[in-house]
């Protein structure tokens, strides 16, 4: 990096194919694990670990290809790191609470992450309800009562964000976004 071998597009390449490598050892290794599983033995957490280890690279490679770099524009750039948010939550239903954690704030921190030219709070909006949708799904699947609150709390931080920096007839969006986020809530428990 120093000597200027590695430019930024090969860094962020590789920082992707590092989190992709992480995401398909935990996959192996918990494969491995559970065919030598002995009774009695404690949980192997390294799953989970290198699991959330590369949905995290994954979206610091997308957040440096798109904010530090500017090799991608906004909106790939946040449909990157919404994905690699996504792909948290999934594999949090395969791996765990600590890949929910990761996608969780992976997913509520991408919009702050990028920034666009012409900021849309109806977009923003529409894209927490499919996050906190997200969210209420996994807490369905799984029973973490604390994944669903920590939504609670994250969408509850947006609006109070949104509703500041929102101006004129755009502040519907927040306005509409608590009882649909509370709705989603009741109906997912």
């Amino acid at each position: 990096v120093d000597e200027g071998w590695l430019g930024a597009g090969v860094r962020c390449v590789l920082a992707g194919l590092l989190g992709i490598a992480l995401i398909l050892g935990g996959e192996w290794l918990a494969r491995r694990s559970a065919a030598t599983e002995t009774e009695g033995g404690m949980p192997d957490y390294t799953p989970s670990a290198l699991a959330a280890g590369g949905v995290a690279a994954l979206f610091g490679a997308t957040y440096a290809a798109t904010s530090m770099y500017q090799l991608l524009p906004p909106l790939v750039g946040f449909i990157g790191m919404a994905a690699a948010g996504a792909l948290g939550m999934l594999l949090s239903l395969r791996r765990g609470p600590l890949v929910a954690v990761v996608g969780l704030v992976g997913a509520f921190a991408t919009p702050a992450l990028v920034a666009t030219e012409d900021p849309s709070l109806p977009g923003l909006f529409a894209y927490l309800l499919v996050v906190v949708a997200a969210a209420m799904m996994v807490v369905r699947a799984t029973a973490w009562g604390w994944l669903g609150w920590s939504a609670t709390a994250a969408g509850a931080m947006w609006v109070v964000v949104g509703t500041a920096a929102g101006k004129g007839l755009d502040l519907w969006a927040p306005a509409l976004f608590v009882p649909a986020a509370a709705a989603c809530f009741l109906f997912m428990l």
